[in-house]
């Protein structure tokens, strides 16, 4: 071989081998005594068998989701007659002597977030070899976007039990038409659109995005909006003061009804949507009133109001003058007198004619 001896000429020796004798695996050794004089040379010889140095790689490190349950470990190994798997961790190594493997995290190494693998390889004759590969253990994101809530219409929705946790980055999503005011946050405000309000309910989203390898996540809620009450108590009206006033509202999504006036008259049916207003005196002598009528909301939403005006025309007063007796001759030369009228005319129970019947002061021939 290509080895040397160290002491060669003693009986105890250390032989270094050479890198011939490495790679042919084997080498021979010549041990010789030399004999005294008149005596011969005594020679015997040993072969000398090399055994490589065990080589073992636990493979390359890993980043895993928490939710990756099981992990495989896959190594390579020459030269050895024994290995075995070993583990910092709490879980379970499936086949500890088998190159490759899978192992069972358990919640303690989620806790921790990595584990170590240690891999030995020995044989009959080397020191054992040993690599290592760690396992890092990412937590998975988690989202809650609340309980399923609703709001009255009008009304902007705060977003007060939301959480999320593991995530780098948030985002609220809306499949209607509102907004929300801090899109990028777990907390926020949440203004239903148009819409939503026609709808009567939209789904809000929060989605995470997670670290990765875990997945992103998302969680939605769904929110009702209840309608306010709506009511339309009718046109303005005017009527005589010898009257009273018919009133036909119109309303939706109301609970109860009621009709307030801010004169001194008196509602037949004050809680139905039809009903009869009779002026009071001083609304005669104000000559208007104002009346509404205010529905409440079947969910406690905001009420209602719708107003009318009513105007009260006093009744008409005409005076023709005192009775007179005149020649049958002679003309009759009228001066009346009228109030709270748009227009007059004078009539006859004869057969004469009148100047201009239309006028305070006409002539009756």
């Amino acid at each position: 071989g290509d080895g040397t001896f160290i002491n060669s000429c003693q009986l105890q020796s250390v032989y270094q081998p050479g890198p011939e004798d490495l790679n042919s695996g084997s080498v021979i050794l010549k041990f010789t005594a030399f004999a005294f004089a008149g005596c011969a040379d005594s020679t015997d010889f040993m072969i000398l068998n090399f055994t490589p140095v065990p080589l073992v790689n636990a493979g390359e490190n890993q980043i895993v989701c928490e939710t990756n349950s099981i992990i495989s470990l896959s190594g390579t190994a020459a030269s050895y007659t024994f290995l075995k798997w070993e583990t910092t961790g709490f879980g379970v190594i499936n086949n500890p002597f088998s190159l490759n493997t899978t192992y069972e995290l358990s919640p303690l190494d989620i806790q921790a977030g990595n584990v170590i693998f240690t891999l030995t390889a020995q044989n009959d004759f080397c020191e054992p070899e040993t690599d290592q590969v760690e396992i890092l253990i990412i937590p998975k994101a988690t989202v809650f976007a609340g309980s399923d809530a609703s709001v009255c219409e009008g009304i902007p929705f705060s977003i007060l039990d939301a959480s999320a946790e593991n995530f780098q980055q948030l985002e609220w999503i809306t499949f209607g038409d509102g907004f929300f005011t801090e899109p990028g946050q777990v907390t926020t405000t949440y203004y239903p659109g148009n819409g939503d309000i026609q709808n009567g309910e939209v789904q809000l989203c929060l989605n995470a995005t997670a670290s990765p390898p875990c997945p992103d996540v998302s969680d939605c809620l769904t929110l009702t909006i209840l309608p306010n009450a709506l009511v339309f108590a009718g046109e303005d009206q005017t009527i005589c003061e010898t009257e009273y006033a018919i009133l036909n509202a119109t309303a939706d999504n109301y609970n109860d009804l009621i009709w307030k006036t801010d004169g001194d008259g008196v509602f037949d049916q004050p809680g139905n949507l039809n009903t009869n207003y009779l002026p009071g005196v001083l609304d005669k002598i104000n000559g208007v009133v104002m009346i509404s009528a205010i529905a409440t909301s079947f969910y406690g939403c905001a009420p209602d109001t719708s107003s009318l005006t009513l105007i009260i025309e006093k009744s008409p007063v005409a005076y023709g003058g005192p009775d007179v007796t005149v020649c049958e001759s002679s003309d009759v030369y009228l001066n009346g007198n009228v109030h709270h009228c748009s227009s007059l005319v004078w009539s006859s129970s004869g057969d004469g004619i009148f100047s201009d019947s239309a006028i305070i002061d006409p002539v009756y021939y």
